[in-house]
């Protein structure tokens, strides 16, 4: 797969509903900013042409992504939306560097940090074998309001994507949802992004106007459903980060106890996704573990402990503590108020 496909991952925007002076791609979700999950999923795709899309604040970005993924950062390009006109014109900012390219491109935002890897692979297969100029990864959700449509003819041939504030009341009722996930072939996308037309009153040019393009010129649109509609949760606002949150949290704490690690409530528990934690280990509820912490086996993490940066051996006892690059000898016991911070 690697040899034949582009990713580009759209990272430009403002986020102006965040309410945030902060770039929307790096707020947090325990421990790792929401853009890390998107590259992490396509890192391990190993394509070999990966492009990064920025623009507002593109050097504090830029910045993040380096420190964050420095395994990674080697492998893609950062290419520069100097005017934030849209997600068709995002895209269109990558020809030049594509401009002999002959595969497939895949096409992400970098606020859908619940998607997979595998889910990825399946979209792109989907697209090849079903010989695609365009191929859209849907769900279907009970309630879409906000979601584009996906329009089918008497076919279930895909006809089109309608916007919410442009769908029509029986358009509305429709559960299938575009995602926000394409891919397409190289030749069809570049030449239909130079034919899109502002019409809107944003005046942004739409990555989602491609589907029509293509559609008029008689080009066959696929889509690949999934089932896991999690996976394409966007991040809009504080609510959808503090949701997605907690769906990584219970993921990541779900992987330490079936590595087995007794965490006494979840719900009344933070650990981040960098944390490893040994075998035996009990974590009582309150407890904040955070960044490049290490724990042993048979430790006991008492209630309301918070740990940071920092690395526990064997059988420790810690209640009620505060630990920050702290090293702790096995079978050290911590008594309740402190403080050690290495």
């Amino acid at each position: 797969m690697e040899k034949d496909l582009a990713v580009i991952v759209l990272a430009a925007g403002k986020g102006t509903r965040m309410k945030s002076d902060l770039p929307k791609v790096l707020h947090q979700l325990c421990g790792r900013s929401m853009i890390g999950y998107v590259l992490h999923a396509i890192h391990k795709l190993g394509s070999k042409k990966n492009f990064l899309v920025v623009g507002h604040k593109k050097e504090q970005v830029k910045e993040k992504i380096k420190r964050e993924l420095p395994f990674f950062s080697d492998k893609f390009t950062f290419v520069v939306q100097r005017e934030l006109l849209g997600s068709g014109h995002a895209v269109l900012q990558t020809e030049k560097n594509l401009k002999n390219f002959k595969g497939y491109v895949l096409i992400i935002s970098g606020d859908i940090p619940l998607i997979e890897k595998e889910t990825l692979i399946r979209l792109v297969n989907c697209h090849k074998k079903e010989k695609n100029a365009a191929t859209i990864l849907t769900t279907q959700i009970e309630v879409p309001f906000s979601y584009g449509r996906i329009i089918r003819n008497k076919d279930n041939e895909v006809e089109g994507i309608i916007e919410e504030k442009e769908a029509s009341v029986s358009e509305k009722k429709i559960k299938e949802i575009n995602s926000g996930i394409y891919c397409f072939s190289s030749g069809f996308l570049f030449d239909s992004l130079r034919s899109i037309r502002c019409t809107n009153k944003k005046g942004e040019y739409y990555l989602t106007d491609v589907i029509k393009i293509l559609k008029e010129k008689g080009k066959k649109i696929g889509a690949c459903k999934i089932e896991d509609k999690k996976q394409v949760i966007g991040i809009n606002n504080r609510i959808s980060l503090a949701c997605v949150q907690r769906i990584i949290q219970q993921k990541i704490l779900e992987n330490l106890m079936l590595k087995g690690v007794t965490i006494i409530n979840p719900q009344e528990t933070y650990i981040e996704d960098s944390v490893e934690i040994g075998k035996d280990t009990v974590v009582f509820p309150g407890v904040n573990i955070q960044g490049n912490t290490r724990i042993g086996k048979n430790c006991y993490i008492g209630p309301y402990t918070i740990i940071k940066d920092s690395y526990l051996e064997n059988s420790i006892k810690v209640q009620i503590s505060v630990l920050e690059k702290a090293k702790i000898s096995s079978k050290t016991i911590i008594q309740p108020f402190s403080y050690i911070k290495g």
